[in-house]
């Protein structure tokens, strides 16, 4: 299913929550939800509060997760440190690696210095880093046979977006 199919399902089946119920209710109106996404091809794990609002909305297309907070998986490196205040919103599986997207509520310094120092103590070593654009920088690791890369990514919003691959040199 390609994004621009995904997306209005998703905010039909967001908006499908507006209404609100009662905490009895919840567990339907899950079922509800995630059957009405998955109508449209979207495979999505919703949580509704006792007041019937969507809390969280974790959604699972072409091996990839997108979600809110989402716990990194088991088979993740154990080498990859993330410090502890990223909040993971995407993974997805790429060839003998992860991609990850989260947002980061520090300024471009802080998210270097802070990745920086997580990967470095595990052992891995800096190979280059730049600053592409005005709103962007990049930092890139490299561990034995394996490299890891970072963009962190000023959005104009009040926390910064950042995408770390890691995965085998090619």
């Amino acid at each position: 299913m390609q994004i621009h199919q995904t997306l209005p399902a998703i905010a039909m089946a967001l908006a499908l929550t507006a209404c609100g119920g009662s905490s009895s209710d919840t567990d339907k109106r899950e079922a509800e939800i995630e059957a009405y996404a998955a109508a449209h091809g979207v495979n999505a794990d919703v949580d509704v509060d006792a007041s019937g609002e969507v809390s969280n909305v974790m959604i699972k297309q072409g091996g990839g997760t997108i979600g809110n907070d989402l716990d990194l998986p088991d088979d993740f490196p154990a080498d990859v440190k993330l410090p502890s205040d990223w909040a993971v919103q995407s993974l997805s599986p790429v060839p003998s690696g992860f991609m990850m997207t989260g947002m980061v509520d520090d300024d471009v310094e802080g998210v270097s210095a802070a990745i920086r120092e997580a990967l470095t103590t595990e052992g891995w070593t800096e190979t280059a880093a730049d600053a592409p654009s005005p709103i962007m920088s990049r930092i890139n690791f490299e561990k034995g046979t394996r490299m890891t890369n970072v963009n962190i990514m000023n959005t104009g919003g009040e926390k910064l977006s950042v995408q770390l691959m890691t995965m085998e040199k090619p």
